[in-house]
């Protein structure tokens, strides 16, 4: 492989990525073009049962060979370091901390295609002495299992596809006045003090009693 042709590496990277996404974990991938990527290679789309749950989780791929990205170091035996460079980290990590989710490196190795991942929005994965490395777990091995550890990310956002829908009926709020000047906070007040100057029947929940109006409420 000539080692100034990152090509095959990216094909490997990308590849890897979507096998285990898609084929091994029933999400679904969607890759960013390389001229919009910016940073993220792609999105991981989460998944339930087959089904689109909302969440997304922006992803980096990187994929190499020992003594290119990869270097370990004896002060760290349980993880190794990408070495992506400084000016990268520093150009990319705006970006990787606005997107709205989750944001991971995928490391790929190009030779056994087994990956892991970091957490690219956590401190944790960068080091002082060293601003060209991103700090990886060796222990996090990127397979069908990882995925629900990313809802413990910075960014990750829960959906629930099964909410109830609410919907309130017009007469809960004939109170207000939307065609009048007084603010919606004085007719607010107003309201609170007819309640709570109400026969008490008239507050009375069939589980919680008596509702008392109070200066806090």
């Amino acid at each position: 492989m000539n080692v100034n042709d990152t090509r095959p590496q990216n094909a490997v990277g990308m590849a890897t990525t979507q096998i285990i996404v898609q084929g091994r974990g029933g999400h679904g991938w969607q890759p960013y073009d390389a001229d919009n990527d910016n940073g993220v290679d792609g999105l991981i789309i989460i998944r339930k049962s087959g089904i689109d749950t909302g969440q997304l989780v922006f992803t980096q791929v990187k994929c190499g060979s020992p003594g290119g990205y990869y270097q370990e170091a004896q002060i760290r035996p349980n993880k190794f370091g990408v070495n992506v460079g400084q000016q990268y980290i520093q150009s990319h990590r705006p970006r990787w901390n606005s997107v709205p989710g989750p944001m991971i490196m995928i490391y790929v190795d190009y030779e056994s295609q087994k990956a892991w991942w970091t957490d690219l929005k956590s401190e944790d994965s960068y080091i002082q002495e060293n601003q060209s490395l991103i700090l990886f777990d060796k222990r996090r091995v990127f397979e069908r299992h990882s995925f629900g550890n990313f809802k413990k990310l910075n960014g990750y956002i829960y959906i629930n596809p099964n909410y109830e829908v609410l919907t309130i009926p017009n007469n809960a709020t004939n109170y207000l006045n939307l065609s009048t000047n007084t603010s919606l906070k004085d007719q607010a007040l107003q309201y609170y003090k007819s309640w709570s100057n109400e026969n008490p029947t008239q507050r009375m929940h069939e589980s919680l009693g008596e509702i008392v109006v109070s200066r806090s409420g």
